[in-house]
């Protein structure tokens, strides 16, 4: 982290530090939530490990979101960086800064009668160990749960994709507010005993060298990240060897592996809140997220009907699609199986599980369609499509990879807004009628300097959707 370095037993050091402060001085104890609420740094990742061990739930505020939802959910307490601590001292009861033990603020540790190591806590599985915000459904962010038993099951199927020993230096492009940073990369590193690049973004022109310097070897990021990589010339000589990406199309994997020689580039698809995980190693159909791991076997696509409910037959059971049909894509769930276990979110909002007389499901609101071996390709949310009048699906996904083709459109994002298409590109100078000819149905384009974009680098479909309804 900016040139800094942590060892195993400094890191351990300092998590004990942490848990027995928090105990001690602020009576943070087993089920207790407490806000954290940071930039990417490694302060925040030892305040998460430190809540863990005593058995407290870290309700993880997302970059740029409203604290009150935070402290809605019931966190009073929020640990967070300097630049925050306005804020977060309007929001709750208490707030310490985690980064600078200058501030008035400051979280302090090391007191008379503060346990340097306090009693770990026996954490079960299905207990609580955070709450991150998730892109829920019509686009807004939802408070997703995460047990112990997800993080593992995560932070264990991410380190195994990448074959992850102590060897390696994995760079983390997910931002720790999501599931993609906490569990996959921050997650994958610590079960492996990989050392962990922690930066405070994304940066294209930057990354090569970063990660040169650092010496990484696999990177955990999102398609996005991997998209702008691959436009970038790699140096002859780099350490990377794997790359594992959520959202990653077909010609980006073929630059990464051809190009800048990379042996391993996985595709994987996973929910927060769910058990569902797929993931294509480099054996699959381009462009799709491949097949369940063993054992995960607990997808089903399924047909949609034309008012947009699943279909079922006349025993109320699913009616699942034929090779290549596009429906919805389904995890089944089941509570006497440690890996098909619902954790759900945390607020009331409805829930996405639904009971039929073979079983319980939840629905993942997104398209997908698979192949004779049993690739899926994932094309984007159910709300985001298009039903033709032959029946027919139109994809986000589909008109994105069309409108991505278009020259100049460095950026595209796309979503449904009534009856046609919002797409909102950069820069501003993308040529609008070609935009506009690369997709079959009605579209309103919006052109910006730039994307928003979130901490793991996707665009921002909360800030776009609101931006646009202003």
């Amino acid at each position: 982290w900016s040139g800094r370095s942590r060892s195993w037993a400094e890191a351990e050091a300092e998590v004990g530090a942490l848990a027995g402060a928090l105990a001690a001085r602020h009576g943070v104890e087993r089920g207790d939530r407490v806000a954290l609420v940071s930039a990417d740094a490694p302060e925040a990742l030892l305040a998460f490990l430190a809540l863990s061990r005593l058995g407290a739930v870290a309700v993880i505020a997302p970059r740029g979101g409203d604290l009150d939802e935070v402290a809605a959910l019931g966190a009073t307490l929020a640990l967070c960086d300097a630049d925050s601590y306005a804020a977060c001292a309007a929001a709750f009861d208490e707030a310490l800064v985690l980064d600078d033990p200058e501030h008035p603020g400051a979280l302090r540790v090391g007191g008379a009668g503060e346990s340097a190591n306090p009693p770990r806590e026996r954490g079960l599985a299905e207990d609580v160990c955070a709450v991150v915000f998730t892109a829920g459904g019509g686009g807004r962010r939802r408070p997703a749960v995460v047990t112990n038993r997800r993080w593992t099951l995560g932070a264990l199927g991410a380190a195994a994709a990448c074959a992850l020993s102590s060897r390696d230096t994995v760079w983390c492009g997910g931002g720790l507010d999501n599931a993609l940073g906490l569990v996959v990369g921050a997650g994958a590193a610590l079960v492996s005993g990989a050392r962990l690049a922690l930066t405070p973004g994304f940066d294209p022109e930057t990354f090569w060298s970063g990660a040169r310097r650092a010496g990484v070897t696999v990177v955990y990021a999102h398609g996005e990240v991997a998209r702008e990589v691959a436009r970038e010339a790699s140096p002859t000589e780099h350490a990377v060897r794997a790359w594992c990406s959520v959202g990653l199309d077909a010609e980006t994997r073929g630059a990464l592996a051809g190009r800048h020689g990379l042996e391993l580039v996985a595709n994987v698809y996973a929910t927060t809140e769910a058990p569902l995980a797929l993931a294509d190693l480099g054996d699959a159909e381009p462009g799709s997220v491949g097949r369940a791991p063993p054992g995960m076997h607990a997808h089903r696509i399924v047909r949609v009907e034309d008012q947009g409910e699943l279909a079922r037959d006349e025993g109320g059971r699913l009616v699942r699609c034929v090779t290549g049909e596009v429906g919805a894509l389904v995890a089944r769930l089941a509570a006497d199986h440690p890996a098909l276990r619902y954790d759900g979110f945390a607020d009331d909002q409805g829930s996405p599980v639904f009971t039929t007389p073979g079983g319980r499901y939840l629905d993942t609101g997104d398209l997908a369609r698979a192949n004779e071996a049993g690739d899926v390709t994932v094309l984007g949310p159910r709300r985001d499509a298009f039903r033709a009048a032959d029946g027919a699906w139109r994809a986000s996904a589909d008109a994105l990879a069309a409108l991505r083709r278009v020259e100049g459109a460095r950026e595209v994002a796309v979503w449904r807004e009534g009856s046609v298409w919002r797409v909102a590109a950069a820069p501003e100078a993308v040529d609008v009628a070609a935009l506009r000819a690369a997709v079959d149905s009605p579209i309103m384009v919006t052109l910006l300097p730039t994307l928003p974009r979130d901490s793991a680098y996707r665009p921002d479909m909360v800030a776009l959707r609101a931006m646009n309804a202003r």
